[in-house]
């Protein structure tokens, strides 16, 4: 939970850093909080589109979702 705290705070300093808000996505999919994930993944995207990695990210999201709901 450090890193998410730091990290949130990062944000607050600097709240359209993509970096901070893909590091931050990626910390929670560690977590298993796919839904605060997905959020920041898709503003991040949408603000930014040409940030490739969130891309893939934001698709493991869904497939995992999808393979979930196929069981």
């Amino acid at each position: 939970m450090e890193r998410i705290e730091k990290l949130l705070e990062f944000l607050n300093e600097n709240p359209k850093d993509n970096f901070v808000r893909h590091a931050l996505a990626m910390e929670y999919l560690k977590l298993e909080r796919t839904d605060e994930a997905r959020r920041l993944l898709e503003i991040l995207l949408n603000d930014f589109p040409e940030y490739i990695g969130s891309y893939y990210q934001l698709g493991k999201i869904f497939e995992k979702k999808e393979t979930k709901h196929l069981r």
